[in-house]
């Protein structure tokens, strides 16, 4: 069965789960006295019914109820025993989705957790997640080849192995990430297009010859990024002093800020600026991705410039920028006539200038 699940998702991830689901059911069916043999001559219905039952007294997160009973009923079918999806639903109620009510990430917030975050390999997937809304899986998957530095704005490659929904694309990022992940690349030698950034420095999987050893290296990658995420609220006081616990439902705590608060964050500036439309497709969101990437490179980097300042958290404006603002915004009050005398002087000042 576990070759059927990851023949339909390629995802290592998948068969984690369904493995997982298994182990939880077999739980259950311990505590009714009952095997997985045994449980296949019962009324599927009622096992089904008091398997969710069960979940929910053991405060299971509606979301984790609902992936652990599909799991058991894929067991079940799968050992032959018939059920109707439409009698399975009136028959095995689940509670309503919970809503994640988590805090939006602030400037100083997000300041303040990079700042403090000493971990190189971390605090740079931080600001790309911030800039290019990617995925932590995404970013971690990228090598040095998936990069261009010289473009401006500079942007990366998801590639197709890489991307959740299997479709390749490119995002861009700020100069303040650029020169984090220029730094970091210097610092780790790392100089062949074919080298990994945040994998195992040598590591020569193939992403597509070697898929599942590949997605197990990623995945033992974001674990380890995760708990570091989680000793950094537990042991610095100024991040600790951020992050509160949330009081909800569920075995696992949940916190106001997290791993992916920085790609909210990004996708709320981006949102604003441009468009809700552009954010979720540069986030990969399949039903948009295909539209809004029908526009040119040019295009989407015209885009990505109106919302770059707003991205930026640490690199402020420098004295020849802000007096353009300031030149911009008289410009804009002047009558017509004022208008076309600034622009003949322009003119004479860029034909002096040629001389």
């Amino acid at each position: 069965m576990e070759q059927k699940i990851y023949r339909r998702s390629h995802s290592v991830n998948s068969v984690t789960t369904f493995r997982r689901s298994v182990s939880t059911f077999k739980v259950f069916l311990k505590t009714r006295n009952l095997t997985l043999s045994t449980a296949l001559q019962q009324d599927p219905y009622k096992l089904l019914d008091g398997y969710a039952a069960w979940m929910d007294e053991m405060n299971f997160r509606s979301s984790t109820q609902n992936t652990k009973l599909y799991y058991a009923t894929r067991l079940l079918t799968h050992n032959g025993v018939k059920i109707d999806k439409d009698k399975l639903r009136d028959a095995v109620p689940t509670p309503k989705k919970q809503i994640f009510t988590d805090e939006a990430l602030t400037p100083e917030s997000a300041r303040t957790i990079l700042l403090e975050t000493r971990q190189p390999d971390l605090r740079l997937l931080l600001f790309l997640e911030k800039d290019t809304l990617a995925r932590p899986e995404e970013l971690i998957s990228l090598k040095l080849g998936n990069i261009n530095l010289t473009n401006d704005p500079a942007y990366l490659k998801i590639p197709e192995y890489a991307a959740k929904n299997n479709i390749e694309r490119e995002v861009f990022f700020t100069q303040e990430t650029k020169e984090r992940l220029v730094a970091y690349l210097q610092k780790e030698h790392i100089t062949k297009p074919s080298e990994y950034i945040f994998l195992k420095k040598g590591l020569l999987l193939d992403p597509i010859a070697d898929e599942k050893n590949f997605q197990k290296a990623v995945s033992l990658k974001f674990n380890n990024m995760h708990d570091k995420w989680h000793r950094n609220r537990i042991n610095i006081p100024a991040i600790r002093n951020i992050i509160q616990l949330m009081e909800r439902r569920g075995h696992k705590n949940a916190y106001t800020i997290h791993i992916y608060s920085f790609k909210k964050f990004g996708f709320t500036k981006i949102a604003d600026t441009i468009s809700e439309l552009a954010a979720h497709a540069i986030a990969g969101h399949q039903q948009y991705l295909i539209t809004y990437y029908k526009k040119s490179r040019d295009e989407r980097a015209a885009d990505f410039r109106k919302v770059a300042p707003k991205l930026q958290l640490f690199t402020t404006p420098t004295d020849v920028e802000k007096q353009q603002k300031i030149i911009e915004n008289e410009i804009k009050t002047l009558p017509p006539e004022a208008l076309a005398q600034v622009l003949e002087f322009v003119k004479t000042a860029k034909r002096a200038d040629k001389r």
